[in-house]
């Protein structure tokens, strides 16, 4: 029975116009408490770790700033059959290329966490998705109140010019995809 439907119960019971008022005080006390008790019994449910952890999450926000990008040659082994040819001078040398971002971590929620899962995406110059990923942030910094700022490395990324990055703190995860998510399952059980 919900608080409300208790309350409603109540309020009937206290309208009724029985002959005598004793009665009714009683059978007031009573549903009283009835309401009274489902009120603290559900209001005191204990918070499942994920739950927690949920919560926690939705008080978080963060913003790139800025992205960086570190390109390094790759060593790529000549083979046999073209090894000296001239056309090997005319291609250009193929690059890793990885991605520096800086992010601002800042948290309103009470609750923190150590760390924070972050979906990055990698769009196109047309605004078309390219990659997405997941990015785990070392919060452990990061207090109520205060921005922090992190460097966070995306390795082997298709860079072309135009390209653009985001970051977000995706909230609510759905329950089929947190195991994804390190916070849920880096987080001790009550």
């Amino acid at each position: 029975m919900t608080l409300t439907a208790c309350c409603c119960v109540t309020i009937q019971a206290l309208s009724r116009h029985d002959a005598n008022p004793w009665l009714r005080f009683r059978r007031g006390c009573a549903f009283g408490a009835v309401a009274f008790a489902v009120a603290v019994v559900g209001g005191c449910q204990a918070r499942t770790e994920e739950q927690r952890v949920e919560a926690a999450r939705a008080g978080y926000r963060v913003q790139l700033q800025t992205f960086t990008l570190k390109q390094q040659p790759l060593t790529v082994e000549p083979s046999t059959a073209t090894a000296g040819s001239a056309d090997d001078k005319d291609e250009p040398t193929p690059v890793r290329t990885d991605v520096l971002l800086d992010v601002f971590v800042s948290t309103e929620s009470e609750d923190t966490l150590t760390g924070l899962t972050v979906d990055f995406e990698h769009v196109d110059a047309a605004r078309q998705l390219k990659e997405h990923r997941l990015l785990w942030l070392d919060t452990s910094a990061v207090a109520k109140g205060s921005s922090v700022q992190l460097t966070v490395s995306v390795e082997n990324v298709d860079y072309q010019e135009g390209d653009a990055f985001g970051v977000e703190v995706r909230s609510p995860v759905p329950p089929g995809e947190r195991a994804a998510y390190r916070e849920f399952a880096a987080s001790p059980a009550p």
